[in-house]
Formats: C-alpha cells, structure tokens, sequence
C-alpha cells in the first residue's frame, strides 16, 4: 500500500500545480482582457481627440482666411474721420441725396 499512497500523493499535488497554474492563467487572462479594455477606450478619445483638432484646424484656417479678408476691406474701404460717434444717428452720418 505504501506504493499506492506514495503514487496517490503524488498525483495529488501534480493536480494542485494544475490547479494553481490553471488559477493564474485565468487571472492573467483577465488582466489581458482589461488591459485591452483601457487599450480601446484610449484608442477611442485618441480617435475623438483627433476629430476634434481637425475641427480645430479647419475653424483656425477659415478665422485666418477671414482675418486676411477683412484686413482688405479695410485696406479698401479705410474709415472717414468723419465718422465717428458724434453722429446720433444714420442720416446724421450719411444723409439721403
């Protein structure tokens, strides 16, 4: 019987290695499916975060394109002295012919 016994503790604790290695594989497992659950949602703000500064840009670009046209208009149409805020109202300024 001491042979049996001996065989019997034996593959008791080859199975509580098994086990123990079958605990960590899952708890690593789950740590993998986290990881790659904050992976995804960093990946997601990244994505928004860079819609975003595309939308930046564009709205920069188009406040660049404006301000070059406005510094024409004035360049253009440059104020009167005339014009200023004695006058109370629009036909005090500029009077119908």
């Amino acid at each position: 019987m001491s042979e049996v016994e001996s065989r019997l503790a034996e593959l008791q604790s080859t199975l509580a290695g098994h086990k123990r290695t079958e605990y960590t594989l899952e708890a690593d497992y789950e740590a993998s499916r986290e990881e790659l659950r904050k992976s995804v949602d960093a990946l997601s703000v990244i994505k928004s975060l860079n819609a975003q500064m595309t939308t930046i840009e564009t709205l920069y670009q188009d406040n660049l394109f404006f301000s070059n046209e406005l510094e024409g208009l004035k360049q253009l149409f440059p104020r009167r002295s005339t014009h200023s805020t004695e006058h109370s109202t629009v036909q005090d300024c500029c009077p119908v012919r």
